[in-house]
């Protein structure tokens, strides 16, 4: 997984972002889990991270937001 974060991150922040609410939730869900896991990893990828964390927090679904900021 660590050798693949820079593949999954983007394309994971860009689902967040998504005009489906399923993959919105379930991708802010995710998001949860891969920095769990990869915690050791992820300050080379914080400029990905924060855009999209900051974007997410500004939805209109709760849950969404609800999950980025428990992060």
């Amino acid at each position: 997984m660590f050798r693949n974060l820079s593949k999954i991150l983007p394309g994971l922040m860009r689902d967040i972002l998504d005009w489906v609410v399923d993959n919105r939730k379930k991708s802010a869900g995710l998001l949860y889990y891969l920095l769990l896991n990869g915690e050791d990893y992820i300050t080379q990828h914080m400029e990905i991270l924060t855009t999209g964390m900051f974007r997410a927090c500004s939805d209109d679904e709760k849950e969404v937001v609800r999950d980025v900021r428990n992060l």
